[in-house]
């Protein structure tokens, strides 16, 4: 089931400016198909997801990725340093998943191409569901 009604990442989200893991300013806007994965630190699917992104991104490097968690700040440096992520690691909370994205769910992914088009949008518990997205949504 798609979360936005015109299948399109929100037009607010193009200018709309977050905050990634090192405090640097960070704009949503994929260049080319991009995976968001959103996550909380207290959802236990979504802790053994989190080591699976690395396999994930090294099976397709044509492929973004940005992973949204509750998280604070110190938890996402300590992530990124211990997985070496070169990626964007975005500290939001729940009700700021819902009201940008729409996303009440953890472990949450959604794929979007270059025109912010979504092609999936899903819970996903396992790296094998990831990967099925993946597969199924990914040209």
């Amino acid at each position: 089931m798609l979360s936005d009604t015109n299948n399109k990442l929100k037009e607010h989200l193009r200018e709309e400016v977050f905050s990634n893991w090192d405090g640097t300013e960070l704009r949503i806007v994929p260049q080319r198909f991009t995976a968001y994965f959103f996550i909380t630190l207290h959802c236990v699917y979504c802790i053994d997801l989190i080591p699976c992104l690395n396999e994930i991104k090294d099976r397709y490097p044509n492929v973004d990725i940005v992973l949204l968690s509750s998280g604070s700040q110190e938890d996402h440096k300590e992530m990124v340093e211990y997985f070496q992520w070169d990626f964007p690691l975005i500290e939001m909370e729940r009700l700021e998943m819902h009201k940008h994205f729409d996303v009440t769910m953890q472990p949450y992914m959604i794929i979007v191409d270059a025109d912010r088009i979504i092609h999936s949008s899903t819970v996903v518990y396992t790296k094998e569901d990831v990967l099925r997205m993946y597969e199924a949504h990914i040209k």
